[in-house]
């Protein structure tokens, strides 16, 4: 029996220049097979047998257009598809337990009615600016969302997340305008920088109470969001974290939280947030982390800060 085939690293790197091209692989007595198929600028059949795809495989073939998998695929490698911007796809094989890193970056036109049950994780950038994308769900076993793996996904519409995810990574969501998430998983513990920016459509009304620190910028542009405490666990909070959140009116935040990022105005967490009058404590007065300009909204606009304030009490204003 012939060992599981690849697709390798270099073997199609030229698709986008030529109409035929020689494809190869190694079987168990290492024999080279020159000329396995012939193919079109356009169209590939991947030989049945073959387990993974290899890294920047078909990288910037910008006239492919479709790929049809064989039986039984498992992996697809780092970059494999990255720059293929023609690749039309509405489903991927449920076979594939891993996809690379960068993967499928800048395939515009792919849109894959659901990602296969058995990979855990979405590496970094695997579907960066895959502006086609329209899924509404993940698989329930995925458990890591990596740094820019949706960045750009302007179509892209979850209406949720799966409960086992607890990292996500920076940049994972960015400019997904569409994403329309009303919770977030209840074992996160950062949300890191850039992680929200401009996701316009997210609603959120509370975070998970184990979170330990948000980002810069991690919920830059959120109009959509409503909250009104943060975790009580919440230690440190990024510059202009909440840029433009206009639907805060007033926030509590933990005496536990013993940095807020705000070097200038135009650094403080809720810079832009224009409907934010109040900022209520249990801290009885300024942290020393805190920055000089944590509670200004805007240039000489600031929220009033309410000190000493349970959140106990809080809950009853």
């Amino acid at each position: 029996m012939s060992t599981p085939i690849e697709i390798n690293t270099d073997m199609l790197k030229k698709l986008k220049t030529k109409a035929e091209h020689t494809a190869q692989y190694l079987s168990n007595n290492n024999e080279s097979i020159k000329k396995l198929i012939e193919r079109t600028v356009s169209e590939f059949v991947i030989p049945e047998g073959v387990k993974k795809i290899g890294s920047d495989a078909f990288y910037q073939c910008e006239n492919l257009t479709e790929i049809k998998f064989p039986n039984g695929i498992e992996v697809i490698g780092d970059g494999a598809f990255s720059g293929c911007i023609e690749l039309r796809m509405s489903e991927l094989p449920e076979t594939i337990a891993s996809i690379g890193t960068g993967a499928f970056s800048r395939c515009a036109k792919i849109n894959p009615s659901s990602l296969p049950p058995n990979i855990t994780v979405i590496e970094t950038g695997t579907f960066n600016e895959c502006t086609g994308m329209t899924l509404e769900k993940l698989p329930d076993g995925i458990t890591e969302l990596g740094t820019s793996c949706f960045t750009g996904c302007t179509a892209l519409a979850l209406t949720s997340l799966p409960n086992g995810i607890t990292s996500i990574g920076s940049s994972a969501f960015t400019g997904c305008t569409k994403l329309a998430l009303t919770q977030l998983p209840q074992g996160i513990k950062e949300i890191n920088s850039n992680v929200f920016r401009n996701c316009i459509n997210i609603k959120l009304t509370e975070l998970p109470q184990g979170i330990t620190k948000i980002g810069s910028n991690a919920f830059y542009g959120c109009e959509g969001i409503s909250l009104r405490e943060l975790p009580e666990k919440l230690t440190n909070i990024g510059g202009i974290a909440f840029y433009g959140c206009t639907k805060l009116t007033k926030i509590w935040i933990s005496k536990n939280c013993t940095t807020i990022s705000a070097s200038s105005y135009s650094n403080a967490p809720f810079y832009k947030c224009a409907n934010l009058m109040d900022i209520y404590t249990d801290a009885a007065e300024k942290p020393s982390g805190w920055g000089k300009y944590f509670n200004y909204t805007d240039s000489g606009k600031q929220a009033t800060v309410h000190y000493g304030v349970s959140k106990t009490e809080f809950n009853k204003i």
